[in-house]
């Protein structure tokens, strides 16, 4: 126990040297921390050699050498950014809660091992008075047994010797049984405490493993968030070099800067073809990390399903009849309304008829139809595609998933992105986003909300 002490001491000494370095950068600081950590190790060792006959003690010992040497690296890297002049990195990981996490599991192993110590202390205290105690009754409880024993035989010695041998033998048995019964309890009593002993140990590790897995959580959030900004960043910086090129591009076009012949007016139809599809797969970038970041507003409103079915009409139209598609739209209920976002509802399918016009062949059909089920309305749209395989449909909601990417153009293909983007959608505004197809035989997509019963 006091060893341990000792230990906790050299480590607040050597964390002490550090902090008084960074502060004045003097190398003079670093004694006590050379000192301490020197300290830290001869503890360690002899704590080792003290506690090698129990085996608790022993893993809790594992536990903490692993942590004191990440604490020690951390102190290291503070240091040496110090040393280069790299102040502002070396607070920085001072500040942060890494460190406060590795003491207080420090100090909580700590604790255990020194109230392990003092329990065995305690125990094999309580264990002599017992002992002792038991010595005493039984001196005591002897000798008046034997008196008595002594004063029956003599009386029934002369009568019936037979019958006095009968009495010392059960007496004995008795005795025996009761030795017996005495040390089974004694042998229970060690089990229930190394039992207690074990449950700690297992808490302690639990407790170990869990400070951990904070520490990799929050790690992992923050790269998260960071890559979430830098995304949102990105897509937002190039919006404008992208408009502008559209901008440029509709002057020429336009003859302004001169007479423009066929061929140019070719390729300017290209160059927009592309900025539009680029511009396109910006937007679902942004789109995205607005979504992981939680920065997308939804506005709930009621909402009438067959305006947004007759607008969406309105927009895929042409494209369907410039690829050859049979289009059919069969309105909803003037009835059917909806609790969502109307643009976001606009997005989702706009989305989906895209889909399902760039993944059928010429000749084909899409079909865009609602209904209203269980206190719930249905969208479908639905087509006469290549299907999707069902070892992919729920591939197909991940970001960045394509299927078939192969057998779609260059000009059309994206970045995996709108589907993910169209379920985050639905479930924002309480839904869903889902998918029924069989290889080869088409695809139907349905877009499930809560209806608002009129």
């Amino acid at each position: 126990m006091q060893r341990a002490e000792e230990l906790a001491g050299h480590l607040s000494d050597a964390e002490t040297g550090q902090r008084g370095f960074l502060l004045t950068n003097d190398e003079r600081y670093l004694e006590p921390y050379n000192a301490g950590r020197a300290g830290v190790e001869r503890d360690t060792s002899m704590l080792r050699a003290l506690t090698r006959d129990n085996e608790s003690q022993r893993h809790r010992l594992d536990a903490l050498s692993s942590i004191i040497g990440s604490k020690f690296a951390e102190l290291d890297r503070t240091i040496a950014s110090q040393r280069a002049g790299q102040v502002s990195e070396a607070l920085a990981t001072v500040r942060s809660d890494s460190g406060k996490l590795a003491m207080d599991s420090i100090r909580r192993i700590m604790t255990a091992i020194s109230g392990e110590e003092r329990r065995l202390y305690e125990a094999r205290e309580a264990r002599s008075k017992r002992l002792y105690a038991l010595v005493i009754v039984t001196v005591v409880l002897g000798t008046l047994a034997s008196a008595a024993i002594a004063s029956y035989t003599n009386r029934i010695f002369a009568r019936d010797a037979d019958t006095q041998a009968e009495s010392a033998r059960m007496l004995e048995q008795q005795n025996v049984e009761l030795q017996d019964q005495a040390t089974e309890l004694e042998v229970q009593q060690e089990q229930l405490q190394a039992q207690a002993v074990e449950l700690e140990t297992q808490k302690e590790e639990l407790q170990a493993s869990a400070d951990e897995l904070a520490i990799r959580t929050e790690a992992a959030e923050a790269a998260n968030r960071a890559k979430s900004d830098f995304l949102a960043t990105m897509s937002h910086e190039l919006r404008t070099p992208l408009n502008a090129i559209a901008g440029y591009a509709e002057l020429i076009e336009l003859g302004i800067r001169g007479p423009v012949s066929e061929n140019q007016r070719d390729d300017l139809r290209r160059i927009r073809h592309n900025q539009r599809h680029l511009l396109s797969l910006v937007n679902d970038i942004l789109n995205f990390a607005r979504l992981e970041t939680g920065r997308v507003n939804i506005a709930m409103d009621n909402v009438r399903v067959d305006a947004v079915l007759s607008l969406a009409e309105s927009l895929v139209s042409p494209q369907m009849r410039s690829r050859g598609l049979r289009f059919e739209s069969l309105l909803a209920d003037q009835a059917l309304v909806v609790r969502a976002d109307q643009d976001k509802l606009q997005q989702i399918l706009v989305n989906l008829l895209n889909n399902a016009c760039k993944f059928t062949p010429r000749g084909g059909s899409v079909t865009l139809s609602a209904e209203r089920q269980d206190g719930w309305a249905r969208v479908h749209v639905a087509d006469t595609g290549r299907g999707i395989p069902a070892s992919k449909q729920k591939e197909i909601f991940e970001p960045f998933v394509q299927v078939d990417r192969h057998l779609t153009s260059d000009g059309e293909q994206g970045i995996g992105l709108g589907l993910a983007i169209s379920r985050e959608l639905a479930r924002a505004m309480d839904g869903d986003l889902t998918v029924a197809s069989e290889d080869g035989r088409g695809a139907t997509f349905t877009i499930s909300l809560r209806a608002v019963h009129g």
